[in-house]
């Protein structure tokens, strides 16, 4: 047996006996199918500051719709002025209202803030804890007074939530999340004990506002309270494209007991219809279980109309195998160590045999210790970083492996559709076993979760392309090296070289540019997308099915006939195998849609390289006749 066949079937009993692991992350995505979506208390309350909407009406009318949670913010005094539940005067201002009354000689007014006690007791005991202010009269009416000299002293000072509210929203069924933002050190405690004080079973979750959590940057007071929420039964959220200071900290603190959310401002530009799009992408896609959406609240009735619509949309709209209801963070993913060991060790002989194509003597050994060094580093210092740099030595290898494989083996029949299927099902399996060594490692609630991440995308897009390129052409340049030597450099340049260089220049900027979420997409490419979306549940991706593959099957057909094409295009079907590879260390996606996605891309691919063959082929002989039958006029 040769050496090669005794690797890789160790490679792959490694793989099978340590598939433990993933299997307990497909369980843990599977039990994860409840969503929520959850609108502010202000904003409704915004809603019905006219006298044709009531807070009531305006609940139970979303409740109808389907909505399950509302989020409340800390209470201020500017918050509870903004509701007239207080008013509030400065000295002046309390001067120029008695100027006419009995009053405006006998009070002593002092230099600060006046404020209407509220009749709530609720409210009368949120300030006084606070603020410990005097209390006066004038007339009927009783003032808090808090003066000038008092440094903490602000408007905007947290004195707890609206708990008379909270009440109320409750008794329609509705799921609380309490948000706080960071503030000093007394608001930060005064906030978490009211969180505490308020934790029962219709409020489970903490949204963090602003840009950092709470206690940022003060470790010690984010360790502090992030145990004292765990330990009360919360779960944190993390808000999707929005990286809070600090909040990765606490979710490592409390084993990634978050939820994943995705906020929506229907006052945006799109539309209601494409708003729900947006949402149930991002929950059958992106395992987000919380779609946080803010009423558009200028013009109150077509607002509430409008949310309706949305909540409607997304609870009709979603999939039947996600149900509406209250989230609850990912079980718990077990992962040990000897699985690890076992992933390494596989990924170790596959970066030795891949090493082994580069014709360097010495390479595949080196390369193999260099990866036996980074598992034994993550081993003994328990570094995440460790393991990022495996993966991502296996993520570029993957794809180069899989093309020059096919490249260097056995070219007879080549051409034909039964030599193709059988190199494109062969650079499949090898990339197969490199995703399943990198799902293998970068596994856990860390990942999944989206705190944890793949590092490196960009050389994944762009280190494969660069080796086979170097690879497939490796004789060509050691041919002209051979002939000219350093002279090389003294050879004529011509125009068309300099633009060829830049066309590849601009290409190359352009395909970067498209990787990852900021690429931008034509409203003709963001249809197309939407349609391949609603008649296959998951699109797949354009570079893979429509670009990458075809390229590498056509490739295989016309390699024979000219070699230079054949290497150009066999280095454009890199970008298929990459693809694929990049969409599995996308951690945060379900495993099962990212094999959903990758069939249907392997399957239109391979129909499309075909068709691709096909038009050549006809093209190339009608372009025959048509020299032939001129040649004899």
């Amino acid at each position: 047996m040769k050496k090669n066949t005794v690797i890789w079937i160790s490679i792959l009993l490694l793989l099978v006996i340590s598939i433990g692991g993933i299997i307990g992350r497909w369980k843990a995505e599977e039990n994860n199918s409840i969503f929520e979506i959850v609108v502010p208390f202000e904003e409704i309350f915004e809603l019905t500051e006219e006298d044709a909407l009531t807070i009531e009406n305006t609940l139970s009318t979303l409740q109808d719709a389907g909505l399950t949670t509302v989020s409340f913010n800390p209470v201020t005094l500017s918050d509870l002025e903004k509701h007239e539940i207080i008013q509030i005067f400065d000295d002046g201002d309390l001067k120029e209202a008695l100027l006419f009354t009995d009053y405006r000689t006998s009070l002593p007014i002092e230099k600060g803030w006046y404020v209407t006690v509220p009749n709530s007791t609720i409210y009368r005991s949120m300030i006084e804890e606070t603020f410990d202010p005097n209390t006066m009269s004038i007339g009927d009416v009783s003032f808090y007074f808090l003066p000038a000299t008092d440094d903490s002293m602000s408007f905007n000072t947290t004195l707890g939530y609206n708990e008379e509210a909270i009440e109320l929203v409750k008794s329609y069924g509705f799921q609380i999340v309490l948000r706080g933002g960071n503030d000093d050190s007394l608001s930060n405690m005064q906030t978490i004990e009211k969180m505490i004080e308020l934790k029962d079973d219709q409020t489970a979750g903490i949204l963090f506002s602003g840009i950092e959590v709470v206690g940022y940057p003060n470790g010690d007071e984010m360790v502090s309270y992030a145990m004292q929420l765990q330990e009360a039964g919360y779960y944190l959220y993390s808000i999707e494209f929005n990286e809070l200071k600090g909040l990765q900290t606490l979710a490592r603190i409390t084993g990634y007991e978050t939820v994943r959310l995705h906020s929506l401002d229907l006052a945006g530009s799109k539309t209601v219809e494409e708003f729900i799009d947006q949402a149930i992408r991002a929950i059958k896609e992106r395992n987000i279980r919380s779609i946080f959406f803010h009423i558009d609240t200028s013009e109150p009735k077509e607002g509430l109309e409008e949310a309706v619509q949305f909540v409607k949309g997304v609870r009709d709209q979603t999939p039947g195998s996600f149900t509406l209801g209250i989230p609850t963070p990912f079980d718990k993913i077990t992962v040990n160590s000897w699985q690890f060991a076992f992933v390494f060790a596989a990924g170790i002989l596959f970066t030795y045999l891949a090493s082994s194509l580069a014709r360097v003597r010495f390479l595949p050994l080196v390369a193999a210790v260099g990866m036996s060094l980074l598992a034994l580093f993550y081993f003994l210092f328990d570094r995440l970083l460790f393991v990022q740099l495996f993966a991502l030595a296996i993520a570029i290898l993957t794809p180069t492996f899989a093309i020059i494989t096919v490249q260097n083996g056995d070219d007879r029949g080549a051409g034909r559709l039964k030599f193709i299927t059988k190199k494109y099902l062969q650079a499949l399996g090898i990339s197969i076993v490199g995703i399943t060594i990198i799902v293998g490692l970068l596994n856990g609630n860390g990942f999944i979760s989206g705190f944890e991440l793949f590092r490196g995308v960009k050389l994944v897009y762009l280190g494969p392309i660069v080796l086979v390129a170097l690879h497939v052409f490796q004789d060509d340049f050691l041919a002209l090296w051979k002939k000219h030597g350093i002279r090389i450099l003294n050879l004529e340049v011509r125009f068309w070289h300099l633009l060829l260089i830049a066309l590849i220049a601009v290409g190359g900027a352009y395909y970067l540019l498209r990787t990852g979420n900021s690429g931008t997409v034509s409203s003709l490419e963001l249809a197309f997308r939407r349609t391949l979306e609603d008649v296959l549940y998951v699109r797949p991706r354009t570079k893979e099915f429509l670009i990458g593959f075809p390229l590498f099957i056509f490739a295989l057909h016309i390699y024979k006939k000219n070699v230079f094409l054949g290497k150009i295009f066999l280095i454009g079907g890199t970008i298929g195998f990459l693809s694929i590879v990049n969409t599995f260390t996308h951690l945060h996606i379900p495993l099962w849609v990212s094999i959903l996605r990758t069939f249907y891309s392997v399957l239109l691919g391979y129909g499309i390289g075909l068709l691709l063959i096909f038009l050549y082929e006809n093209g190339m002989k009608w372009v025959k006749n048509t020299v032939h039958r001129k040649e004899h006029c």
